[in-house]
């Protein structure tokens, strides 16, 4: 998503002000003004540390899924077999 970008386009470029800026995305005028001051063009998120509930069970329900990926798709499916 490059939402500092967008909104420093919508400002400068567009001339819409702070205020309808964040009224039409739904944030606050501070961080309108905290994208406009900061050079970042778009926003970092930080990388997941901890491990998912699915990991250890990862590997077969990714054979599972392609398994019936390749079944045809006019059978009707149920999770019974996941289960």
């Amino acid at each position: 998503m490059v939402l500092p970008k967008i909104v420093r386009h919508w400002h400068i470029r567009d001339k819409v002000s702070l205020r309808q800026t964040a009224k039409c995305f739904g944030i606050s005028r501070s961080t309108i003004r905290r994208y406009m001051r900061s050079e970042m063009t778009e926003l970092a998120y930080a990388v997941r540390q901890s491990a998912s509930t699915f990991d250890p069970c990862a590997f077969h329900l990714l054979g599972w899924l392609k398994t019936e990926a390749a079944k045809s798709l006019k059978r009707p499916r149920s999770l019974k077999p996941f289960h």
